[in-house]
Formats: C-alpha cells, structure tokens, sequence
C-alpha cells in the first residue's frame, strides 16, 4: 500500500501562505475629506491628522510565517495607552509617552514601526511618570510618586537617577539645549526648579501665591528661545513667562469661561516663538494666543472625536510643525498639522 499523500497541498498551501507578507501600512493614514478646525467657511488652520492608541497603530510590516503564525493562533495582545499625561517628539519621530496608571513609559518610533515600554528605572518600579523629554539621546521621566527624575536611554535602558534636587511632585520638564538647562515644575512645591544636565541644582523660582512670579499647583513648562520659559499656573487659571534665568516676565489669563479665559490650563506648547498653545482640562479644548497673550481661536470640545478631548494633559509641537496632545480619558494621543495662523485675525 503507497502512503497517504494528503499533506503535500496543505505544505504547499502553508508555503503559499508563508510567502505571502504583509507590508507596512500608514501610521496616519489619509483623512478625506480632511477634518479641520475651524471648520469651513473660516479659513482652516489646525488639520487632523491622526492618533496613537496602542502598537497596532504603528503597522509594522509583517513576514509571511508571522501573517501564517497570527493566522493560526491569533495576533499577539495589543499594548494599548491607558491615560497618557506627558509627551515628547524627537527630531527622529520617536514618540515617548508617560502613563501613570500603568506606571510605565510607552516608544512609539514611528519610522522603525517599533514599540517598547518600560516600568522599571534600574531596580526600582516608575511610580508616577508624569512627564517625558528627550535630549542628545537621553530621555528624562519625571516621577511624581518618587520625588525623582530618572535618565535612560532613547530606547529606555537605564541610566542614572536625579535625586538631589530635593523635588516633592515633580510634573513638567522642558529643556533649553543651547544652554544645558532643564525646568522642572515641582508642583507641590510650587516652584520651577533649574537643573544641569547632570542632574545638579542651578537655581529654583516661586513659591505658592496668585502675585507675579508666584505659583498654584503649577504643571506643565515650555522653553522657547525667542519667549523664554512658559508655566502654566494650573489652580490660578493663568499662564506665567519667565526669562531663561527664571526672572519674571508677565501673564496672561484669569478665571472665567470668556474667550481667552482659562480654567485649568495643562499642557502649554510654542510654535517657534510666534503663537502659543495652551490645552485647558477643564475646557477640554487648545487655546492658540499671540505671546502678548491675545486669543487668537480655539479649537476642541468635550467627545471622542477627531479634534474632541476629555482632560487633555501635556502637548507638544514637533519639528515638522505637528501638534501632539496626551488626549488623557480617551486614552489615546491626537496628531493635529498646523497651518499658518495671521495674528490679525485675533478674536
């Protein structure tokens, strides 16, 4: 009696399937018609472009044994962000974002379509990692929970911990590279500390008050080298700007729901010196302002939408002029193009 021949077509269907991989699809991919704010007849200036929700969305391409294997047994659990609060975009479009109630820092490098997290700064467990920056291939996580700033790598190895700086809650982080400076918003404290780049106490300012130069929980911090140092003042409802020294410059904005009033002012972002964005939590909205402080529009409101928010916490612009906002409750992170805004169409 001959053997039975019956596995020859499926090996030969497995091979056919095995050679059959899946290529890299767009990270964002095209919206049309485009969504963009504010909507027509008014002339467009935010675009949407996109978000980050977990590694899925970086679509690497596949292999076809990978395309067989996730056929076969299923795709492997996605890494979804649970509530993103701080966030950094490197030149190299490598996104880092803080999530605290997962306790972990989330890589998305969008152009290698690699993902990575980490939990852990050496043998110590992230307690609260609140914000993220990135510098020379460092990337700095402050941690509320600990009190500390730690160091790693740009693919999240560990380096060294920061903890000389006597920091209470330490939330915002912003640097200014010409200089070597850190700032790093503490805000129990309710000072902006200045640190070196290795970690050393440079100087600090504030201290808890509603007068000039005075903080009140602040949270977040924007360096700019044409506007210097930008806090947002949280629980005084009102956005302060220092010189790259720390000495005072002035502020705009106060309690209310007025055009151009604030309520609790998060994440605050510059687009090289000429406008400056500030995303309100309680809002649930980004206010764009000249840097006198005049309101130039606003775009955003409570939904889960493209261009909605629910407690929207850090934003940041990137190089090719993207706005990036930890969009904190819907669990994702919005990507929004900005266009050219006149400043003379101020509301």
């Amino acid at each position: 009696m001959k053997p039975a021949r019956v596995g020859i077509p499926l090996l030969l269907g497995v091979a056919a399937f095995a050679g059959c991989a899946r290529p890299a699809g767009p990270v964002f991919p095209r919206v049309d018609p485009p969504i963009v704010f504010p909507p027509p007849p008014d002339v467009a200036r935010i675009e949407y472009v996109g978000e980050l929700r977990t590694d899925r969305d970086l679509k690497p391409a596949a292999s076809g044994w990978k395309v067989l294997g996730e056929a076969l047994t299923g795709p492997p659990p996605e890494q979804a962000v649970s509530a993103p609060a701080g966030i950094f975009v490197t030149d190299a479009q490598r996104v880092y974002v803080t999530d605290p109630p997962q306790r972990c820092v989330h890589l998305f490098e969008l152009e290698s379509r690699i993902y990575r997290a980490w939990t852990t700064a050496g043998p110590q467990p992230l307690g609260i990692p609140a914000d993220v920056a990135a510098h020379a291939g460092r990337v700095y996580v402050t941690d509320s929970a600990r009190g500390v700033v730690d160091v790693f790598d740009e693919s999240g190895g560990f380096l060294k911990t920061w903890s000389g700086l006597k920091l209470q809650r330490p939330v915002g982080i912003a640097i200014d590279a010409a200089r070597g400076r850190f700032f790093v918003v503490d805000a129990a404290a309710h000072q902006c500390i200045v640190a070196s780049v290795d970690g050393e106490e440079i100087g600090r300012f504030g201290s808890r008050g509603d007068a000039p130069g005075q903080f009140n929980f602040p949270t977040f911090v924007a360096f700019d080298p044409a506007l210097g140092v930008l806090v947002t003042d949280s629980m005084n409802a009102r956005v302060q700007r220092f010189d790259a020294d720390g000495r005072f410059v002035d502020a705009f904005g106060r309690k209310g729901d007025g055009a151009g009033d604030l309520s609790l002012p998060k994440g605050i972002a510059c687009d090289r010196g000429e406008h400056i964005y500030v995303a309100d939590a309680h809002f649930e909205n980004v206010q764009v302002f000249t840097p006198q402080g005049r309101l130039l529009f606003a775009f955003g409101r409570e939904g889960q939408a493209p261009g909605q928010f629910w407690l929207p916490s850090k934003i940041v612009i990137d190089s090719r002029r993207r706005l990036w906002v930890a969009d904190s409750y819907n669990r994702r992170v919005q990507v929004f193009q900005l266009r050219a805004v006149e400043t003379e169409q101020a509301i």
